[in-house]
């Protein structure tokens, strides 16, 4: 019998704007927020039955086969970051296997990482860098001292995303800069509205695979960095297709113009590139 998820928690205000107001939908452990709108798990499992799911291993084996594929991914990422910054010290928040924090530092910045399971620290500690283990949210890191941060498809996969939020922009020194990229929902709604959609975002978590407990669409990520006291500069499509035909290129040309020209966002994943501000814009 294969491993399964074994302790679960209850969900009583919204992961993203901590509203009290929640409705349960009709797929199974789903809640919505009543004030941001916000989709998400209820119930999830708990921490400790994620970090069992996450030290197996399996996911951080997998990327393992799918280099250098993922290698071009964190280029553009580099460069997306430069269009904003020159360099400094940088946070990425749940690095992973470290694959970032090797092409940011060869890209000029001093690099920092954190990340939740040992499965991933293992692999980052191989490579020599700084790396902290633990939510970000409770680790002791010093305010004021990170020029960048970068969470790359982490926010979905922790339980408070405005806890960390508002935890970066503690660490981000005073104008730093935050860059955030999440699955976009908004692909499925509109897949499953014309009969394409094959699979859910909704569908039960798999033991030993990627987690997800919070569902974003473009205006419930705006309106949780606006909250956090982010100041969004740039806001697009990304781009995570490892392996790309033709076809998928044509795909992904055109939601980036979609997205460029009238604000729509369709694509599978989004990201901001945002300015931390002392108070939240009104």
């Amino acid at each position: 019998m294969s491993a399964q998820f074994l302790e679960f928690e209850k969900v009583d205000r919204c992961p993203g704007c901590r509203g009290a107001r929640i409705h349960s939908k009709a797929e199974r452990e789903i809640g919505q927020c009543g004030e941001c709108q916000l989709y998400f798990r209820n119930p999830r499992p708990t921490q400790a039955e994620i970090a069992r799911s996450y030290d197996t291993g399996a996911t951080f084996e997998a990327w393992q086969d799918e280099e250098p594929a993922r290698a071009k991914m964190w280029q553009r990422r580099l460069a997306l970051l430069r269009r904003h910054v020159a360099g400094g010290r940088l946070l990425d928040v749940g690095t992973g296997d470290g694959r970032f924090l090797a092409t940011a530092q060869e890209g000029g910045f001093a690099v920092v990482g954190t990340e939740v399971s040992e499965a991933g620290a293992s692999y980052v500690r191989e490579r020599g860098f700084d790396l902290h283990l633990g939510q970000i949210t409770d680790l002791a890191l010093p305010n004021d001292s990170f020029d960048l941060a970068t969470i790359w498809h982490v926010l979905e996969h922790v339980p408070d995303p405005a806890a960390v939020l508002r935890k970066i922009h503690g660490l981000l020194r005073p104008g730093g800069i935050l860059a955030v990229a999440v699955p976009n929902e908004e692909n499925f709604f509109l897949r499953r509205r014309f009969g394409q959609a094959k699979t859910s975002p909704f569908d039960p978590l798999t033991f030993g695979g990627e987690i997800h407990l919070s569902y974003f669409r473009p205006a419930t990520l705006r309106a949780a960095l606006r909250a956090a006291g982010f100041h969004v500069m740039e806001f697009g499509v990304d781009d995570i297709y490892h392996r790309r035909n033709l076809a998928m290129r044509l795909k992904l040309w055109l939601q980036q113009i979609l997205a460029r020209a009238f604000g729509w966002h369709f694509a599978v994943a989004m990201y901001a590139v945002c300015r931390r501000v002392e108070r939240p814009p009104q």
